[in-house]
């Protein structure tokens, strides 16, 4: 479990940074309907921050340590930024909506990706 846990913590963080713009958009039509502003002005923050933090564990306390793993994530943050990117684009061909590419999406992927060029290990001759 100690060996798959970096790994399902860093999808939980992927999934959450990705349906993030889903969920704000969600509770911005919540809060059209009611005319209540503070569920928005407290629950995005919060979202933000519970990301923030699960994503700083992610770097720092539970570190992908075996090869395997990094094999697994770099094919988990491949298929995450071709869909982060490409989403959109589908979206705007078959719908008059738009839908934006959230920044903290582009800030967690590029994130994950300078981890997995800065911590992997040069190779010794």
């Amino acid at each position: 479990m100690k060996k798959v846990f970096p790994l399902i913590l860093r999808l939980i963080v992927l999934c959450f940074t990705y349906a993030f713009y889903f969920i704000s958009e969600q509770i911005n039509l919540y809060v059209s309907r009611t005319y209540n502003v503070s569920l928005r002005l407290l629950l995005i923050p919060l979202i933000v921050i519970i990301i923030a933090v699960l994503f700083a564990l992610s770097v720092f306390k539970f570190r992908l340590e075996s090869k395997v793993q990094k094999i697994i994530f770099t094919v988990a943050i491949s298929i995450f930024s071709a869909a982060v990117l490409f989403y959109p684009i589908s979206l705007m061909w078959f719908s008059s909506l738009y839908y934006a590419i959230s920044v903290l999406d582009i800030f967690v992927c590029t994130a994950y990706v300078a981890e997995l060029i800065v911590r992997r290990k040069p190779k010794t001759e």
